[in-house]
């Protein structure tokens, strides 16, 4: 039976294998991976994990597991902003492991946060995808979200190792 709980510092071993995993696949930070080795911040160790689901005051990690199994995740950021009285809503990661997709978990996932988000007053809820992730972009879509901006970043520090 799959369930969806708010995951807390205990399950820190969990989070950081899924989110290292997702890092795998998409690239920590948007940054593809080389060729020959991985971008720093795509290992996340159990001592990462533990202390931004420590900071967890505006981020919120919801874990999907079936009989104990961890099958996926989700992080929901409530967003106060001065443009509007209420916030907005953000989820920031999405991720489920590759031997359970296309059961539906994603959309169990992402219902989840709408509904933490409303009920947090939240007015809207937004998503965040990489440009070039056309299978998440499909999927949001499928959701009934539509794409409304174009972001920008500029990373600040170097993110790739030295060497």
């Amino acid at each position: 039976m799959l369930t969806i709980r708010t995951a807390g510092e205990e399950d820190a071993q969990t989070v950081a294998r899924l989110l290292t995993a997702l890092n795998e696949a998409v690239g920590a930070d948007g940054l593809p991976p080389p060729e020959d080795q991985l971008p720093e911040n795509v290992l996340v160790s159990p001592g990462q994990a533990r202390h931004r689901l420590s900071s967890a005051a505006a981020e919120t990690c919801l874990l999907a597991e079936e009989d104990g199994t961890p099958l996926g995740l989700a992080a929901l950021r409530v967003v106060p902003h001065l443009g509007q009285d209420a916030p907005y809503a953000e989820v920031t990661q999405l991720y489920i492991a590759p031997g359970y997709r296309r059961r539906g978990i994603a959309r169990v996932l992402v219902s989840r946060a709408e509904e933490m988000a409303r009920a947090s007053g939240c007015t809207s809820l937004r998503v965040l995808a990489f440009h070039n992730n056309a299978e998440a972009k499909a999927f949001y879509r499928s959701l009934g979200y539509e794409p409304l901006y174009v972001g920008f970043e500029k990373f600040l520090t170097s993110h790739r190792a030295q060497g």
